[in-house]
């Protein structure tokens, strides 16, 4: 039989869920030669910007309770715009996300403006969404300088499961094949 696959705990990598990125990219790296990273507080919403997932049987347990959410800071996600996804399985074989939790692009902490008191509450005509308007982006369209959620990228037998996908800010999920 197979070792059993290493379990890398957020909890030993991130100490502050308000700035997570380098603490779950750490935890991802430390299981890239096969294992599970699992968000293991109960309740916690962290914050993070770009997480590349590569390697083989790399998963990632998000439990009910637990969210991921998406930073609004654009140094959070490093070069083109081509890379910017907040979970992105690049070149990742037999990988998955899992575990009842949410993943939230936080759509509207990218709203600029208000919503005038005379308009109806569901009224969205008046309000717009940053964007990075970063000349290095290399984005086509203005509107494409904005990360999107989940990504998998040139992978095989990627599964997404039992998590929800919430408030996209660009797109919810991006498959492309290799």
């Amino acid at each position: 039989a197979p070792p059993p696959l290493k379990v890398c705990r957020i909890s030993e990598h991130v100490a502050d869920p308000s700035a997570a990125t380098a603490g779950i990219q750490a935890a991802v790296d430390a299981c890239a030669g096969g294992g599970t990273v699992l968000f293991d507080v109960p309740g916690v919403a962290y914050t993070s910007g770009a997480v590349v997932l590569t390697g083989h049987d790399l998963h990632i347990v998000i439990p009910a309770g637990v969210a991921l959410e998406a930073s609004t800071r654009r140094e959070d996600y490093p070069g083109p715009q081509s890379g910017w996804y907040l979970l992105h399985f690049r070149n990742c074989t037999d990988c998955s996300l899992s575990g009842g939790g949410a993943v939230d692009g936080r759509a509207r902490a990218w709203i600029v403006g208000r919503r005038p008191a005379a308009l109806p509450e569901d009224s969205v005509k008046v309000f717009r969404q940053f964007d990075f308007a970063d000349p290095t982006a290399r984005c086509y369209k203005p509107t494409e300088c904005r990360p999107r959620l989940v990504g998998v990228r040139q992978s095989e037998r990627v599964a997404i499961r039992g998590v929800s996908l919430l408030d996209p800010v660009y797109w919810c999920l991006h498959i492309q094949g290799s």
